[in-house]
């Protein structure tokens, strides 16, 4: 039986699709597999105690969960190593109590987090991580130190009223309405509109996020003294997101993985 020309060349390029799509597989995940994370976040809109990123008083968020629809997972196999939660199709929310009332939030992308090493090892606080800041390799990306940690340290390492050490990094939150609240900026997600480069970026008055991570299996993201996060709204057309001030907001999230 003849195969008509245009079927041939259909399958052909279907067959195309699916190796570089198997390819672009196989290349986003050089960097390992996306892992799965219980999320617990302190306080809640009627006990804050204090924070002003709170949880919806139902407990754990847990990653996979059919009932309720929750995706929180470190983001390996992209290489970005990103912490997110998206609750846009769960019946789960978080709070964010502003000085303007309080706003639904539904997602979050906290930069890095799981790139981390253990904050807690004797040798953190000097190890290359700490002090040779950021190192990319020939390829342009992040590259791993010789103690085999990902070089990606762009905001320092320093050690809280405690004596605990943590990381600092940037993150973002997406909130109802199509706000969003920012701390501070990554300069290895945005090179040129990093705050060296443009200072008088609103996000670059904020203050970064400070991340401790004590085991294998533990983070946990709290909020710098200040606590400032920057505020934008969507105003549409070409002004995008507007800048409409600064907002306190106090946080503790602690990840688990599952």
């Amino acid at each position: 039986m003849k195969v008509p020309t245009v079927l041939i060349i259909g399958m052909l390029a279907m067959l195309g699709m699916a190796s570089d799509a198997a390819a672009q597989k196989v290349k986003a995940s050089v960097c390992g597999s996306d892992v799965g994370l219980n999320v617990t976040i302190a306080g809640t809109r009627s006990a804050p105690g204090g924070f002003g990123l709170v949880s919806d008083g139902l407990g754990t968020y847990q990653n996979g969960s059919r009932a309720t629809k929750v995706t929180a997972i470190f983001q390996v196999e992209n290489c970005t190593h990103d912490f997110t939660m998206n609750l846009g199709q769960s019946p789960r929310k978080m709070w964010t109590l502003l000085s303007g009332g309080d706003v639904g939030a539904w997602f979050f992308n906290l930069d890095r987090i799981h790139s981390l090493p253990v904050t807690t090892a004797a040798t953190f606080l000097t190890s290359k991580f700490c002090t040779d800041g950021v190192v990319y390799g020939t390829d342009g990306k992040v590259a791993k130190n010789s103690e085999g940690a990902y070089q990606d340290n762009y905001a320092g390492c320093d050690v809280d009223e405690t004596g605990a050490a943590f990381v600092r990094r940037a993150g973002g939150f997406s909130l109802e309405g199509d706000d969003r609240l920012s701390f501070s900026k990554s300069p290895i997600d945005h090179p040129l509109q990093s705050c060296a480069v443009v200072p008088g970026d609103p996000a670059c008055g904020a203050s970064f996020l400070r991340v401790y991570h004590p085991d294998a299996t533990t983070w946990i993201i709290r909020n710098e003294p200040s606590a400032i996060g920057s505020h934008r709204v969507w105003a549409g057309g070409n002004d995008g997101y507007v800048f409409v001030g600064y907002e306190t907001v106090p946080l503790e999230i602690v990840v688990r993985r599952q």
